[in-house]
């Protein structure tokens, strides 16, 4: 057994556990069960803020009123913004925003006598959001036929997408990949768990953080840009698993077509992913991580491809080219 790997994996776990308890947000109010319920004789100094449950305000609401997946209801007072990031927003007939208004995805809804002083960003048909098919991968499920067409239509985009990365990435860095998968092969478990405690340590740190800035309307671009650059270490992981399942599982197609035999491995991990997102978005995002933490954690462990084991050693290094390497 290598202790060297354990010291440092056991300390990013106690580093991640330290993390979640003390980030913390006062004078807030979260709820991840059923719908939170601000009743008529309520009063709320500060924010309310929710991950994935709904939000129904009858009372008073000093601050902003922001909600992940979940959708908004107002049929009171808020004094700041209210946004929701993949729900629908509902503004009733007694409803009084002093702030702006936000639905990314999710669509907004107003009767003709609310007060709304701030602007409405958001497409008030449901489902056709500010960016959509980006976003909903995270939202909510839809009865409507609509929004369940527009549902699908996004996830074969973005599941396109997906597959372009790693066939990009797989083109750009063959000896990097290939590098990797050595790595993958020699210890498929500390790259699981290197990955896997990376992966919880992200969440730790950028989970609470998210929530602060996602606050504010201008906290927005902070959350979205560092969350689309963190998915880039994925897609390598994604790669690298692509491209061993691709050689080791598909070998008589991989005989003939490597890049062939990629793409299909790849869409094989790719479809599970997308067809659980029409069912549980939160699941679904949690079984990519899941999937691509395995290749995440060769790719730290190998310094990104630079190095990997020896063939026949018990744990040597070089740096360069790799036995059987091919430039693809």
């Amino acid at each position: 057994m290598h202790t060297f790997f354990l010291i440092p994996a056991g300390r990013l776990f106690i580093l991640s556990v330290l993390i979640l308890g003390i980030f913390g947000v006062p004078n807030n109010v979260y709820a991840q069960t059923n719908i939170l319920h601000i009743s008529r004789e309520q009063q709320i100094d500060g924010n309310v803020t929710t991950m994935t449950r709904s939000i129904l305000i009858e009372g008073t609401v000093l601050g902003d009123v922001t909600s992940w997946s979940g959708n908004i209801t107002i049929l009171g007072y808020v004094r700041g913004d209210v946004v929701s990031y993949s729900g629908r927003i509902e503004v009733g007939a007694i409803g009084h925003v002093d702030g702006h208004i936000l639905a990314l995805s999710g669509g907004v809804t107003r009767d003709a006598r609310a007060q709304i002083a701030g602007q409405i960003m958001g497409n008030e048909m449901p489902g056709t959001g500010a960016v959509a098919s980006l976003i909903d991968l995270f939202s909510t499920t839809s009865t409507d036929t609509t929004g369940w067409f527009i549902r699908i239509i996004s996830r074969l985009a973005l599941t396109f997408i997906l597959l372009l990365a790693v066939m990009l990435i797989r083109w750009r860095w063959p000896h990097r990949t290939e590098g990797t998968r050595h790595m993958l092969l020699f210890a498929p478990w500390r790259s699981i768990v290197s990955g896997l405690l990376t992966t919880l340590l992200v969440v730790a740190l950028l989970l609470p953080l998210s929530v602060l800035l996602a606050m504010t309307l201008i906290g927005l671009p902070m959350v979205l840009i560092p969350g689309l650059l963190l998915q880039l270490p994925y897609m390598g992981g994604l790669t690298v698993l692509s491209r061993t399942l691709g050689e080791y599982v598909l070998q008589p197609l991989y005989s003939r077509s490597a890049s062939l035999a990629t793409a299909v491995a790849a869409l094989t991990l790719l479809i599970p992913v997308t067809a659980l997102s029409l069912i549980t978005p939160t699941g679904s995002a949690m079984l990519f991580y899941l999937l691509t933490s395995a290749g995440l954690g060769a790719l730290i462990l190998s310094r990104g491809g630079a190095f990997a084991p020896v063939p026949g050693s018990k744990y040597q290094t070089r740096e360069g080219s790799y036995s059987g390497e091919q430039n693809y």
